[in-house]
């Protein structure tokens, strides 16, 4: 699932919002269904706080773009017996972990989420794939020309540059 979050602070993320996508067929039509599940603390008038789970169902045309338009969770059989709504009161931390690298976020200093691990060495391992992918082309498609003394040839060459043997090939194909 993709993670949003919602609620942070300094001490860590508090509240998000989970996305899950399935995939299905309706009548030869691929629809993607996608349930949003926001996990949010409730604040109580004594000082308490609560924890909340919200679902909610969308339904779009795969390949559109969109979330699509909010539907009831029962339209989806895999979430026909899901509340749309849950309290749990006895949960003192959310209900999920995230977990980021243990450093600031240098593209979005306001963040609360990590950056990965690798995104400052983005170019660079752009660069080595790169090199990669043309070396490997160079070595498939690549037909070397070498020049060589004529005798380290098999075959003897004339002055007029003409075999003296019929039929005999320079140079023998790889494949």
């Amino acid at each position: 699932p993709n993670f949003y979050p919602s609620q942070y602070s300094t001490n860590g993320i508090d509240g998000g919002c989970m996305a899950y996508t399935d995939v299905t067929q309706e009548s030869g039509t691929s629809i993607t269904y996608t349930r949003l599940e926001f996990h949010t603390w409730n604040y109580n008038n004594d000082g308490t706080r609560t924890y909340h789970v919200h679902n909610e169902l969308y339904r779009a045309e795969t390949g559109q773009g969109i979330v699509g338009i909010q539907v009831p969770l029962n339209t989806f059989a895999k979430y026909e017996n899901l509340l749309p709504d849950q309290d749990f009161p006895t949960v003192t931390s959310p209900l999920f972990v995230y977990m980021k690298p243990n450093g600031m976020n240098n593209k979005n200093l306001n963040s609360a989420l990590g950056a990965s691990i690798y995104a400052n060495s983005i170019k660079t391992l752009k660069q080595i794939s790169d090199a990669y992918d043309k070396f490997n082309w160079e070595i498939q498609m690549g037909q070397r020309k070498v020049t060589v003394p004529e005798t380290m040839l098999e075959m003897p060459i004339n002055k007029q540059r003409q075999s003296t043997t019929q039929n005999d090939p320079r140079f023998m194909p790889k494949f």
